[in-house]
């Protein structure tokens, strides 16, 4: 049989196996990369914000950071949030994105 996984579907590999019966399992995977190649990573370009555009971002930074210290805090992003309509789960996610060193409070640089 052909369907050897049992998916009532015969892949491709299922094909190349029955077709080539004497191939190895490295050569029946060099013909499948043959065929769907490893998809390459897609190049992001990396955008310059204007100055107008870090003002404003950092205007909104300093209404966020409710104690003044330069640094937006989980609690201070909850309530900045949450008034904006987002939800706990969205706003957990996003300090998690967006703390990207760690340190348990998201600075002007990881907010921009």
């Amino acid at each position: 049989a052909l369907d050897r996984d049992g998916s009532k579907r015969i892949g491709f590999d299922e094909y190349l196996k029955a077709y080539y019966k004497f191939a190895s399992p490295a050569e029946i995977k060099e013909l499948m990369l043959w065929v769907y190649p490893p998809k390459e990573e897609e190049v992001v370009e990396q955008r310059k914000l204007s100055d107008a555009q870090k003002a404003e971002i950092k205007s909104i930074f300093v209404l966020y950071d409710a104690n003044n210290n330069g640094l937006l805090e989980k609690k201070e992003l909850f309530e900045a949030l949450t008034a904006s309509g987002y939800d706990d789960e969205e706003i957990e996610e996003m300090f998690e994105e967006y703390d990207q060193d760690g340190s348990h409070a998201i600075d002007f640089d990881e907010f921009c």
